[in-house]
């Protein structure tokens, strides 16, 4: 046990010593293996981001009431940041993934059918796309046979997510 403890301390002194030397040759480590460092970096990355995501979603389920009242706080401060962010997104909706071939009058009048909804029965309705404009794996055109109607309570339920039924 007592020899474990000596050459630690031996090598922990020897590392002291040659530093420069040490950072040196793991910058030429570094540069000769790129894609190794590149693949390990995106290993960690992605491990942090899963345990991150995990540990957001749970502390959002225990700290409902909290997150709520943080979130509402969070946008009356914010509402212009909130507006340019969503001018944003309709923009790059109306320039990218609107086709030429696009009915734009039958889009105007499945908006015009959520409204009107809204109006006669008294519960908020959004005009949903079936397929995310900016899903995770599939991303969806804005064209009329891509539109639902939908409750807002379900639209945001549904958040930015495509399920096939």
């Amino acid at each position: 046990m007592r020899s474990k403890e000596v050459i630690k301390s031996y090598h922990k002194e020897w590392c002291q010593k040659n530093k420069e030397r040490i950072a040196k040759q793991r910058k030429a480590w570094r540069l000769a293996n790129l894609e190794k460092v590149k693949a390990t970096k995106a290993r960690a990355n992605a491990k942090r981001l899963d345990k991150n995501a995990e540990y957001s979603r749970l502390y959002r389920l225990a700290n409902k009431e909290q997150v709520s009242a943080y979130n509402k706080e969070y946008r009356q401060k914010n509402k212009s940041r909130i507006y340019a962010r969503n001018r944003v997104r309709k923009h790059k909706m109306l320039i990218d993934q609107i086709p030429s071939w696009a009915n734009r009058n039958a889009m105007e009048i499945i908006y015009q059918q959520a409204r009107r909804r809204s109006n006669i029965e008294g519960i908020q309705y959004h005009v949903d796309h079936i397929i995310p404009l900016n899903g995770k794996f599939v991303s969806g055109l804005h064209v009329e046979i891509n539109l639902q109607i939908l409750t807002a309570i379900d639209n945001v339920a549904k958040k930015n997510n495509f399920e096939l039924v």
